[in-house]
């Protein structure tokens, strides 16, 4: 069984945050109580772009000081890393009130930089990958994971956080390498959580984003926190809580295709709270896939018409060219003062509207490619 804790917290209190997270983490965590004084712990929040909190883009402060408040009581040393789209790490944790809570408690902010190559699963097909080596430089290695809405994976949770544990623009190369295929992009991810040093995985879905998240979406309170060992299992609790089939959520279908997670809700011990009796209301993202599980030829098919292509909404851009930088096929070039995209190159990897700070970006299918 994978055990995983849900506690409902309908707001950012300090004091009741922490009093949540310990019995999370006292409930799922086996190696809580083994902490030892002197023990060097990696914190990883979502740092995707600088926006302030109450926009739900990045994992809330008030996470991070419970969590740490619980680590320091533990005598731990506390280190937060993580490696935003296109901005500096110092940047995006200013903005994201992260910055104070590592200042007051002399956390060091680590950008994750400098990449080393390490081995894939031996069941997996991606035998090596690029990570920050400071992922593997402490004893322990806590993921703190935001509930939101992804145009591309559908929802961005715990197993998708860790993505950021790839260095800057190697993200790209995995975009461009994989292009259109979303299941081999979420066997890419969960295999990359495979093999990642992490202790366990936090979430915090307090305040989520739905729509067209990860980074335009719009802040709804959900007002659960959950926690487990398996980024895999505590991603289906949180699909589950909003009505979704494991089957729908990629990374979580990758997952139990390589006995990286769960195969269904019964292999999964629910600690805490029990869950609700109906779904929570939740609104994913648009350019949501209806193909998984399909075959080759139909999910190609389907995929030309059902599948949007990102679109300038030319009345919102500021052209600061965040789109044109972060596009790994080079879709994305500056025409007579204006964005435009190259349809014909464009992957639908939705990097641009991941990134854009106006939301600016928007989506269209088309009938003919």
């Amino acid at each position: 069984m994978y055990p995983v804790s849900l506690r409902f917290q309908r707001t950012y209190s300090l004091n009741d945050t922490k009093e949540k997270i310990e019995g999370i983490f006292q409930e799922s965590w086996a190696g809580y109580h083994a902490l030892r004084r002197g023990d060097s712990i990696l914190l990883k929040p979502n740092c995707l772009s600088a926006k302030p909190p109450e926009a739900a883009v990045t994992t809330h402060p008030t996470i991070l000081e419970a969590t740490i408040q619980l680590l320091l009581d533990h005598g731990c040393r506390v280190a937060i890393g993580d490696s935003p789209a296109l901005q500096k790490l110092q940047n995006v944790a200013k903005k994201a009130g992260i910055m104070p809570v590592a200042e007051h408690y002399s956390a060091r902010l680590q950008s994750f930089n400098d990449p080393v190559e390490i081995k894939g699963p031996e069941n997996g097909i991606f035998r090596t990958f690029e990570i920050s080596r400071h992922c593997l430089e402490y004893d322990h290695f806590i993921n703190l994971a935001k509930f939101k809405t992804h145009t591309m994976m559908v929802l961005t949770l715990c197993v998708k956080n860790l993505f950021g544990c790839v260095p800057g623009k190697k993200k790209a190369a995995w975009h461009l390498s994989i292009g259109e295929d979303r299941g081999l992009f979420a066997r890419m991810l969960v295999e990359l959580a495979s093999v990642l040093p992490v202790d366990f995985h936090l979430l915090d879905g307090i305040v989520a984003m739905e729509g067209n998240g990860p980074g335009n979406g719009t802040p709804t309170t959900l007002g659960v926190l959950m926690g487990g060992e398996n980024a895999a299992a505590v991603d289906m609790i949180a699909a589950r809580l909003i009505g979704m089939k494991p089957s729908d959520l990629p990374t979580c279908r990758a997952a139990s295709k390589i006995g990286a997670g769960p195969t269904h809700w019964e292999e999964i011990a629910v600690l805490g709270d029990p869950l609700p009796s109906s779904p929570l209301p939740f609104k994913l993202p648009s350019p949501t896939r209806t193909d998984w599980g399909l075959p080759g030829i139909l999910k190609a098919t389907l995929s030309r018409f059902l599948l949007p292509f990102p679109h300038v909404e030319k009345n919102q851009c500021k052209v600061c060219l965040q789109c044109q930088e972060v596009c790994p096929p080079g879709a994305i070039s500056l025409k007579n003062g204006e964005i435009s995209i190259a349809t014909a190159k464009c992957i639908r990897c939705y990097c641009c509207q991941e990134v854009c700070p106006e939301d600016a970006i928007s989506f269209k299918r088309r009938l003919i490619r």
